[in-house]
């Protein structure tokens, strides 16, 4: 209780009393509460401190003390903290779990530090979750992070050979913004995979970002595919004919009036 109340003091003088009054030996359970305790009040000397007297008894940090840690620093906003408890676990042998990498992404998100942190995850060896992967494919799209994008597809596909399902999506509008010709190669393998699924809205909006690139050969390649599924509805004819009009194509444009028409 007194943990999750961020009182460190109070925990301090507790588990003291336990051990000294009452007898009571200070177990790998104790250590875990004084640790989170004191990583939720962004209390890293104390942290430090009471990691070596662990190891000065002997005892070994367990998984669980440092996922308290890492969530507690990163709770507190304190992103170097986290990461380096993250790093840490990693070198220890421990399996990271997905939480702690979220909440690590999602700080260094507002900390505008995504690439960093990113760069410090490859080289520690810790597995991106597909959650992840898929939040920091979104964070780049907003940000029009063409060069970290590709570094993060190119580290997943390393690792685990594919991209999640969910992080196609922001990917491919990313690229074709950017007029990225690795669109194209990024569309055929979304049409091959069987798991990932092509909504309408997902074709309305490469369309839509085609148009502001002036990626002809992009828009051609998805409203074929819409024929071919026979999903040419409003709202991907009104897409296609306005990547006509941005790129001068204005009698396409117009054929395609007359075909929705008809």
């Amino acid at each position: 209780v007194v943990s999750h109340n961020q009182m460190p003091k109070v925990l301090d003088e507790v588990c003291e009393m336990l051990n000294k009054r009452f007898d009571i030996p200070m177990t790998y359970q104790h250590y875990e509460v004084l640790l989170a305790g004191h990583a939720f009040a962004d209390n890293i000397d104390r942290v430090n401190q009471i990691c070596c007297e662990i190891r000065d008894i002997g005892q070994k940090l367990t998984a669980r003390a440092y996922a308290l840690m890492i969530k507690g620093f990163l709770c507190k906003g304190n992103l170097d903290a986290g990461l380096e408890q993250t790093k840490n676990m990693r070198q220890q042998g421990f399996y990271v779990p997905p939480f702690a990498v979220q909440l690590l992404f999602k700080v260094a998100v507002e900390a505008n530090r995504l690439g960093d942190i990113f760069a410090a995850c490859v080289a520690s060896d810790i597995s991106l979750p597909h959650e992840t992967v898929t939040f920091a494919m979104e964070d780049c799209s907003k940000r029009s992070d063409v060069d970290l994008a590709v570094k993060i597809e190119a580290a997943v596909r390393a690792g685990s050979g594919s991209l999640p399902p969910a992080a196609y999506d922001p990917l491919i509008k990313l690229l074709v913004v950017s007029g990225d010709n690795r669109a194209l190669a990024l569309w055929k393998e979304m049409r091959e995979d069987s798991n990932i699924k092509i909504s309408e809205g997902l074709c309305v909006g490469i369309l839509a970002r085609s148009a502001d690139s002036h990626f002809l050969r992009c828009a051609e390649e998805v409203s074929k595919y819409c024929r071919e599924r026979d999903i040419m509805t409003i709202a991907v004819y009104s897409a296609l004919m306005k990547v006509y009009a941005f790129c001068g194509f204005y009698n396409r444009a117009c054929d395609l009036y007359s075909e929705i028409r008809e």
